[in-house]
């Protein structure tokens, strides 16, 4: 497995080209996880937790919450 994001080359933004809603790319780095992923579920409550911790809006972490528990289907 690779990190997409760590090579050299005349990719280096990565695997994914993640696009904002005003059709340009974030400046930071980023890291996408796949709803096929065993992963993702857990990965999305730790994020949760830690998005509670820092007194995030509780819709956006309602949310979060959701998508950890949906079918990877329908994610």
């Amino acid at each position: 497995m690779k990190v997409w994001a760590l090579t050299e080359g005349p990719v280096r933004e990565g695997k994914y080209l993640v696009v904002r809603r005003d059709g340009t790319t974030p400046p930071w780095p980023h890291f996408v996880m796949a709803a096929a992923d065993p992963c993702t579920p857990k990965a999305l409550r730790a994020y949760q937790r830690a998005a509670r911790d820092q007194g995030f809006d509780s819709d956006f972490r309602a949310l979060s919450q959701a998508l950890a528990e949906a079918d990877p289907d329908q994610r």
